[in-house]
């Protein structure tokens, strides 16, 4: 956030998904989440740019309040990256 890490999830298996917290300043923020794979004993970006077939990133501003905000992402072969602050996007058919 704001180009200072603020929080990492655990390792998880990618087709069970997964979700973390941090706690984030009230007021504009501007956010970058970025997933990563591991490969060959190395963590790196899920990006085209590191030959995988998506772009598992996403990159905005949100303004925080007193409630909590919950951002819900899918990263998509079809649509790409999904992103809501309401509910879980649907997957493409």
């Amino acid at each position: 956030m704001d180009e200072s890490l603020l929080g990492e999830s655990a390792e998880v298996i990618e087709s069970r998904g997964g979700s973390f917290s941090v706690s984030v300043p009230y007021g504009e923020q501007t956010i970058r989440i970025i997933n990563q794979a591991l490969f060959e004993g190395e963590w790196e970006d899920h990006t085209i740019e590191n030959n995988y077939s998506i772009d598992c990133l996403w990159e905005g501003s949100h303004t925080f309040g007193k409630k909590a905000n919950k951002l819900f992402l899918l990263y998509d072969l079809d649509a790409g990256t999904l992103a809501s602050w309401k509910k879980m996007p649907k997957p493409s058919k």
